[in-house]
């Protein structure tokens, strides 16, 4: 096996784990989020009630925004450039 290779091997191995992991920490993440959103309307209304509650459009927006900069900070944190 040529040096190339192997540095191609190691490059799409650390990759491929990452992949794993990012989409298996998104996946509890948003097993989680769902679970405590249930939990918490539950709690809130009767537990035989079988509507979903109404969620406002402003706190949408607001998680929709606060997700888009979180994946924003996770990519800048793989960036090469570093600043000080």
């Amino acid at each position: 096996m040529s040096e190339q290779n192997r540095e191609q091997i190691t490059k799409n191995t650390w990759k491929t784990r990452m992949y794993i992991l990012g989409g298996l920490l998104g996946a509890f993440m948003g097993f989680a989020s769902a679970y405590l959103f249930a939990k918490e309307a539950e709690a809130e209304g009767d537990a035989n009630e079988e509507k979903a509650p109404d969620i406002p459009a402003g706190a949408l927006l607001s998680l929709l925004l606060a997700a888009v900069s979180l994946v924003r900070q996770i990519a800048e944190t793989g960036s090469k450039k570093r600043k000080k």
